[in-house]
């Protein structure tokens, strides 16, 4: 089992534990990063930037509803925290409410 499989399958078995939806990043990669991905050119900010801003909208969505949703997302550099982050509907988002998994492979 891969390392990014671990953290979906965590994620997964939070949000069960919690009765909230899990929303796993990789799914929502437009074609474009899906192509370059399969062809192992990494992404560059521009690639991840449109993307993380769908994401910020889905976790923003489920809040408004009223509903708890965990989302797996490595980002890993702080500037895509941030773009997470901002505008934040209610304020739960924020950089508190990142959970670093650098050293997961060390619990696992």
């Amino acid at each position: 089992m891969s390392f990014i499989m671990i953290l979906v399958t965590i994620g997964e078995l939070l949000a069960n534990a919690l009765n909230c939806s899990f929303v796993d990043a990789d799914d929502f990669h437009p074609q474009s990063n899906k192509k370059k991905m399969k062809k192992g050119i990494p992404l560059s900010d521009e690639d991840r930037t449109p993307w993380l801003k769908v994401l910020r909208d889905v976790v923003n969505a489920n809040l408004v509803s009223g509903k708890t949703v965990i989302l797996g997302c490595s980002a890993l550099q702080k500037q895509y925290r941030e773009i997470l982050s901002r505008h934040a509907v209610t304020g739960l988002i924020g950089s508190n409410a990142f959970n670093h998994t650098n050293n997961i492979s060390n619990i696992i």
